[in-house]
């Protein structure tokens, strides 16, 4: 039975723009270096439950859900557990590297302004204006934030275009399509979707076996 297709990103995370779902992503990553048991962690685990969908359950978490030591919500739904948890994180704040720190400020802020549900807005809302203060900054308003990420307003997108197949002028040399450039390389003897002929084609040398489905390869056998 084929497995149905799950994306790690919730729903209301596919609708913002992609610039805000990268930075999402790359402050689910922890501080290099970082014993096992510090106290940043309790919070990078409610960030991952904030933002991922957990493959334990194949869905996002519950508010106050536990999933594993990865990504869970339980004590980010206490409050006084999760008041303890940021004043810890903050008490050891400059054990951490400075560019986590940035990591985790900017994914916080888009949470807060983002993220679907209210309780999850206001903690990280909350956390996101102790990160400000900590780094002696002025917050930045959401309208700020969108323009700043906001994928260039999609103005260089050309949402018509297919996007397994690129578009001409990133291939084509001599005025050829890619086609054509495909079609005269095959005459000469280079079947550009094999590894084997693109390496020797554009580089000179060739460290590959010919693809199996190479259309060139079959003479030199």
């Amino acid at each position: 039975m084929e497995r149905m297709s799950v994306s790690v990103q919730p729903e209301w995370c596919r609708r913002l723009p992609v610039q805000q779902q990268s930075v999402l992503f790359l402050a689910g990553r922890g501080p290099d270096g970082m014993p096992k048991h510090h106290p940043c962690k309790a919070v990078h685990v409610a960030y991952r439950g904030s933002v991922f969908v957990a493959a334990k359950y194949g869905r996002p978490l519950w508010w106050g859900e536990r999933a594993d030591s990865f990504m869970s919500l339980e004590r980010f739904a206490d409050n006084e557990l999760w008041s303890l948890d940021v004043q810890s994180f903050f008490d050891y704040h400059d054990q951490l590297p400075k560019h986590y720190l940035v990591h985790l400020m900017h994914g916080a802020e888009i949470l807060g302004y983002k993220h679907h549900d209210d309780r999850y807005r206001r903690r990280w809302i909350d956390f996101y204006g102790q990160c400000v203060d900590m780094f002696h900054l002025r917050p930045e308003s959401e309208a700020d934030m969108d323009k700043r990420l906001g994928d260039w307003d999609r103005k260089f997108w050309n949402e018509d275009e297919d996007e397994e197949r690129p578009p001409p002028q990133a291939v084509a040399q001599g005025g050829l399509t890619h086609e054509q450039m495909a079609q005269a390389c095959k005459n000469i003897g280079y079947d550009l979707t094999c590894g084997q002929c693109a390496s020797v084609f554009y580089t000179g040398v060739g460290i590959y076996q010919h693809d199996e489905t190479c259309t060139t390869a079959v003479g030199r056998r």
